[in-house]
């Protein structure tokens, strides 16, 4: 991390079985990410954010089971988020922001992550893409504390957040123009999950927007 590496991820790696952490962020490497990497069985931690990196990601990435963090911010990266990284239920943190993720039709269904239920941070911001959740949906994310959905489009409320009681910070964009737009702009205001989430709700169902607006931007400041 922090240096000056370029080129492809070099296949040495993959003689390093008993590797638990590996941080290559914030370089200058290019190529795509081995598949190999997924098969190394004590692996915990993979930082491979802000390098040059294309491609899909791998779907072997999270065949060890042990991961906890993920971070592939900042490359260009695009193709389908792969389903298999919701049989890691190790998975703690997830960073995809700003890549071209999502499938052919240019969505993110936030339900392939159902099924990781230690997630604490998940970050998909500035795909280009939308994120959607289905309306049955039913799973929850106890655990999870920051999600950051910035320029997604999103096209609805999540349903999941209403069983996310340690969530501290939730972002995301106003650039939608669906009736999610009030609930997205005061989650993203600052004042805390719980009072934007019911205030965006009202403001909608009202249609007092601006004055519930400017009462949410009161109660952060």
């Amino acid at each position: 991390m922090l240096n000056s590496f370029t080129g492809k991820i070099p296949n040495a790696v993959a003689s390093l079985p008993r590797l638990q952490v590996l941080q290559l962020w914030s370089n200058q490497l290019s190529g795509e990410i081995p598949n190999y990497l997924g098969t190394q069985s004590d692996l915990t931690i993979l930082d491979l954010s802000m390098n040059n990196l294309s491609g899909k990601i791998p779907d072997e990435l999270c065949h060890s089971g042990h991961q906890v963090t993920l971070g592939l911010f900042s490359n260009s990266l695009q193709g389908k988020i792969p389903r298999s990284l919701n049989t890691c239920k190790s998975l703690e943190d997830i960073h995809h922001r700003q890549n071209r993720l999502g499938n052919d039709e240019g969505i993110v269904e936030l339900d392939m992550f159902s099924n990781l239920p230690n997630l604490r941070f998940l970050d998909l911001s500035y795909n280009g893409v939308s994120v959607s959740s289905s309306i049955n949906s039913s799973y929850t994310w106890p655990n999870l504390q920051y999600l950051s959905l910035a320029s997604c489009s999103l096209k609805e409320f999540p349903r999941f957040l209403k069983g996310s009681k340690h969530l501290m910070k939730a972002h995301d964009e106003l650039q939608t123009v669906t009736s999610f737009v009030l609930k997205g702009a005061l989650i993203g205001y600052g004042c805390g999950l719980p009072v934007g989430v019911v205030i965006g709700y009202v403001a909608v169902k009202t249609g007092r927007a601006k004055w519930l607006l400017k009462l949410a931007q009161g109660k952060c400041h």
